[in-house]
């Protein structure tokens, strides 16, 4: 849904032109890693933590994904010791979809800096909080 929303209002500018192969091939790497690498093993923690009925958790699996998670997360902090942005210098909707998904376990990024100091910067842009203060939009 971002990148439809990015892809087809070109003039919020949150996806890189077509015309830079490099930074357009970043946003879109990150824009699928997200949700094929580093979501699946977040949600698997959530799950079988939180969100089932305990009766029908798992246990056992909340470590393997936590560990399958924290190679994703360390892969995320390499890029973002290099740069304020996943996908280069400017903020694009593959920083919605990495902010919003790191945020879902804010406790897990304590050991990755670069990730800490990136949700806060995520966090300090005013639609984000804009969004935290006021979750339904003006009709």
């Amino acid at each position: 849904m971002c990148h439809w929303l990015s892809e087809t209002q070109p003039t919020a500018q949150l996806m890189p032109p077509s015309e830079d192969a490099p930074a357009r091939m970043a946003y879109l790497q990150w824009t699928f890693y997200v949700p094929g690498t580093l979501e699946p093993p977040a949600f698997q923690i959530l799950l079988h933590s939180a969100i089932l009925p305990p009766a029908q958790r798992v246990p056992d699996i909340v470590p393997w994904a936590g560990d399958y998670h924290k190679r994703a997360l360390q892969t995320v902090d390499a890029a973002l010791r290099e740069r304020d942005y996943i996908a280069g210098e400017r903020f694009t909707s593959a920083d919605i979809l990495l902010g919003s998904t790191l945020l879902w376990l804010p406790d897990r990024l304590e050991e990755f800096p670069a990730l800490v100091a990136y949700t806060q910067r995520l966090q300090q842009r005013p639609a984000y909080q804009r969004a935290a203060t006021d979750p339904s939009p003006p009709a």
